[in-house]
């Protein structure tokens, strides 16, 4: 069976101007269909106001007023925050019903990447009831001693975890609302096996 997850994609800009026009447009296109996202986080009008005190703390920053630059900086950091927080909250939605993830994403300003088809993998990754951490259920492989796990930010550099001895395991230290992936093998009386096809979950 091939499976497809489309990440919605949140690009914030580096300069502070462009912040602000991004955010604007994020907010305008999500106001204008609220019947799509009923309950956002943060909730639009606080972040209108977070957008707000982030503008005129630039315009400040331009008059050179005394202390600007700091409180500037902050009103970046919060303006940054409530992007990422909707572009969870987004994804959510989109991960639920995945056949309109990419109008689901466009409607919110916001654009998504499909990754390559790949087979399904024999590794399931849930939610646990620890934040940061994620329960791994692998399929049980006949005569194995243990099982290897390791975790990935980009599905290219790994991380290894701790062995387990059973086919499931719970990673913990995670960072929260970050696109996981993972993967694992066994090992039995010959050796590890191959790696497993890696499986991607956003972390809670």
């Amino acid at each position: 069976m091939a499976i497809i997850q489309t990440i919605v994609v949140l690009k914030v800009p580096h300069a502070i101007a462009a912040i602000i026009v991004l955010s604007k447009a994020v907010l305008v296109a999500m106001t204008n269909n609220k019947s799509t996202f009923v309950s956002p986080t943060p909730a639009m009008p606080a972040f209108s106001a977070d957008i707000d005190a982030l503008d005129t703390a630039q315009t400040a920053t331009k008059a050179r007023t005394k202390g600007a630059v700091e409180v500037r900086n902050e009103k970046r950091k919060v303006v940054e925050a409530d992007l990422r927080q909707l572009r969870v909250y987004v994804q959510g939605l989109a991960n639920a019903s995945p056949e309109h993830a990419e109008a689901i994403a466009a409607a919110a300003g916001m654009t998504v990447h499909k990754p390559a088809t790949r087979n399904k993998s024999d590794l399931v990754a849930k939610a646990h009831t620890v934040s940061g951490s994620v329960k791994l259920v692998a399929k049980a492989t006949k005569g194995s001693r243990s099982y290897e796990w390791q975790y990935s930010l980009d599905g290219k550099t790994w991380t290894t975890s701790t062995p387990s001895a059973q086919a499931t395991t719970v990673i913990v230290g995670l960072q929260a609302n970050v696109l996981t992936y993972f993967r694992h093998r066994a090992v039995t009386r010959v050796g590890p096996s191959e790696w497993s096809q890696p499986v991607s979950t956003l972390v809670a």
